[in-house]
Protein backbone atom coordinates (compact mmCIF):
# COMPACT_ATOMS: atom_id res chain seq x y z
CA UNK A 1 0.00 0.00 0.00
CA UNK A 2 1.38 3.35 -1.03
CA UNK A 3 0.55 6.63 0.70
CA UNK A 4 1.82 8.64 -2.25
CA UNK A 5 3.36 8.16 -5.69
CA UNK A 6 5.33 10.92 -7.36
CA UNK A 7 7.90 11.69 -10.05
CA UNK A 8 11.56 12.61 -9.73
CA UNK A 9 14.48 12.25 -12.13
CA UNK A 10 12.89 9.78 -14.60
CA UNK A 11 11.60 7.64 -11.73
CA UNK A 12 8.35 6.78 -9.98
CA UNK A 13 8.58 7.22 -6.23
CA UNK A 14 6.35 4.91 -4.18
CA UNK A 15 6.05 6.27 -0.64
CA UNK A 16 4.82 3.97 2.14
CA UNK A 17 4.96 5.64 5.55
CA UNK A 18 8.41 7.27 5.39
CA UNK A 19 10.05 4.69 3.13
CA UNK A 20 10.48 5.46 -0.59
CA UNK A 21 11.07 2.94 -3.37
CA UNK A 22 12.20 4.37 -6.75
CA UNK A 23 11.35 2.61 -10.01
CA UNK A 24 12.66 3.80 -13.38
CA UNK A 25 9.78 4.85 -15.67
CA UNK A 26 11.48 3.14 -18.62
CA UNK A 27 10.61 -0.19 -16.96
CA UNK A 28 6.88 0.55 -16.53
CA UNK A 29 4.03 0.00 -19.01
CA UNK A 30 1.04 0.24 -16.67
CA UNK A 31 0.33 1.44 -13.11
CA UNK A 32 -2.65 0.27 -11.05
CA UNK A 33 -3.62 2.38 -8.02
CA UNK A 34 -5.68 0.08 -5.84
CA UNK A 35 -6.12 2.18 -2.70
CA UNK A 36 -8.16 5.34 -2.25
CA UNK A 37 -5.62 6.61 0.29
CA UNK A 38 -2.88 7.16 -2.30
CA UNK A 39 -2.01 10.70 -3.42
CA UNK A 40 -0.75 11.06 -6.98
CA UNK A 41 1.24 14.13 -8.05
CA UNK A 42 0.19 16.05 -11.13
CA UNK A 43 3.81 16.05 -12.31
CA UNK A 44 3.69 12.25 -12.32
CA UNK A 45 0.39 12.22 -14.25
CA UNK A 46 1.89 14.57 -16.82
CA UNK A 47 5.04 12.46 -17.18
CA UNK A 48 3.03 9.23 -17.51
CA UNK A 49 0.95 10.79 -20.28
CA UNK A 50 4.04 12.04 -22.07
CA UNK A 51 5.55 8.55 -22.02
CA UNK A 52 2.36 6.67 -22.93
CA UNK A 53 2.14 4.86 -19.57
CA UNK A 54 -1.45 4.09 -18.57
CA UNK A 55 -2.79 4.54 -15.02
CA UNK A 56 -5.75 2.51 -13.77
CA UNK A 57 -7.67 3.77 -10.73
CA UNK A 58 -9.65 1.32 -8.57
CA UNK A 59 -12.55 1.92 -6.19
CA UNK A 60 -13.48 0.74 -2.70
CA UNK A 61 -14.03 -2.80 -3.94
CA UNK A 62 -10.60 -2.85 -5.68
CA UNK A 63 -12.23 -3.08 -9.10
CA UNK A 64 -11.09 -0.71 -11.88
CA UNK A 65 -13.10 2.51 -12.18
CA UNK A 66 -11.15 4.57 -14.66
CA UNK A 67 -8.03 4.83 -16.74
CA UNK A 68 -5.67 7.63 -17.71
CA UNK A 69 -4.37 7.21 -21.25
CA UNK A 70 -2.14 9.45 -23.27
CA UNK A 71 -3.52 11.13 -26.38
CA UNK A 72 -0.18 12.46 -27.60
CA UNK A 73 1.96 9.33 -27.69
CA UNK A 74 3.14 7.94 -30.99
CA UNK A 75 1.21 4.71 -31.06
CA UNK A 76 -1.98 3.58 -32.64
CA UNK A 77 -4.24 4.73 -29.78
CA UNK A 78 -3.65 8.33 -30.86
CA UNK A 79 -4.61 7.37 -34.41
CA UNK A 80 -7.88 5.80 -33.23
CA UNK A 81 -8.67 8.78 -30.98
CA UNK A 82 -8.25 11.11 -33.96
CA UNK A 83 -10.41 8.78 -36.07
CA UNK A 84 -13.20 8.94 -33.45
CA UNK A 85 -12.99 12.74 -33.20
CA UNK A 86 -13.12 13.10 -36.99
CA UNK A 87 -15.99 10.62 -37.26
CA UNK A 88 -18.08 12.44 -34.64
CA UNK A 89 -17.52 15.80 -36.25
CA UNK A 90 -18.51 14.44 -39.66
CA UNK A 91 -15.30 15.59 -41.35
CA UNK A 92 -13.33 13.56 -43.86
CA UNK A 93 -10.55 11.45 -42.40
CA UNK A 94 -7.48 9.96 -43.99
Amino acid sequence: KANRINYKLNSLGVVDNNEVVWICLDEIDLIIVETLLCNVSFKLLSELSKRGISLIICGDNHMPLGMLNSIVDNNRSAKYNRFQIDFRSGSEFA
